[in-house]
């Protein structure tokens, strides 16, 4: 399969996954379907922006170019702006300023300058930092309350940026030594082949990581009293019975303190 197909079927994927995604959007937590939204939509950007990539040879390269690279580049903001709201930072204007920039240096490029590897090497740097800044932000977050999931999650947007900074440092060699230029269809069945990975396993792992959320905020409110914020009596008989349990195992007591 050449690199182009495999990069149709897995934007048409994605489309599926972020579908996906909508169906479960009544699901979750309303804290958390903001985000979700967000994720959603730039799965779908990313999608469409991919399916265009694999069929721009139909249609004139400095219209479709920019149009490609500019829905990836909004997925790809949308990404950081769904990681920054599910932990809670509010999300800013000047985020999408990358893309913008982005936007227009591939549009000048794609008619301005005829040697595609610094077109390339600029839109990989552009994507590759907002992938690095979608990880980022749930890496620094306090919320612990999640965790298997959103490791997965860093590791994959963490992977794509990484990636994509290695082609854009690839390209930019080929400029400066055009014997490099014989690999370039390794790189680019590479990038085919890896970068799906962001919008199918991605958006696997953000969805669980939702639902992680979801079913932990319901859990939360079944055990704690609404007023109070105080454990009730549910979560206290099931921490007693577990208490008791324990000390007939291990053949030793404890004491109870009730204060009124």
């Amino acid at each position: 399969m050449d690199p182009r197909t495999a990069l149709l079927m897995a934007s048409l994927m994605s489309l599926l996954n972020g579908g996906v995604l909508g169906l479960m959007h009544h699901s979750l937590t309303r804290e958390v379907r903001p985000s979700a939204v967000d994720w959603r939509i730039g799965t779908l950007l990313f999608a469409c922006g991919g399916i265009l990539m694999a069929l721009r040879d139909r249609f004139a390269e400095g219209f479709v170019l920019p149009i490609a690279y500019g829905l990836a580049f909004v997925g790809a903001t949308l990404y950081w702006r769904a990681n920054r709201s599910f932990c809670g930072t509010p999300s800013r204007h000047w985020m999408f300023l990358p893309a913008i920039l982005g936007i227009a240096a591939v549009h000048v490029l794609s008619a301005w300058w005829p040697e595609a590897g610094i077109r390339i090497a600029v839109a990989s740097t552009v994507f590759s930092g907002l992938m690095l800044a979608a990880g980022q932000a749930l890496r620094i977050s306090r919320r612990i309350d999640v965790v298997l999931s959103r490791r997965v999650l860093i590791g994959v947007l963490y992977g794509v940026g990484g990636m994509m900074l290695l082609r854009a440092v690839f390209f930019v060699m080929t400029v400066a030594s055009p014997e490099l230029s014989d690999h370039i269809g390794w790189v680019d069945a590479a990038t085919s082949v890896l970068l799906p990975i962001l919008p199918v396993v991605g958006t696997t792992a953000f969805l669980l990581m939702c639902l992680e959320h979801s079913r932990l905020a319901l859990q939360r409110a079944a055990d704690t009293d609404d007023l109070t914020g105080l454990l009730n009596r549910r979560s206290i008989t099931r921490t007693g019975e577990a208490r008791f349990a324990l000390a007939r195992q291990e053949d030793r007591g404890f004491a109870i303190a009730v204060i009124d």
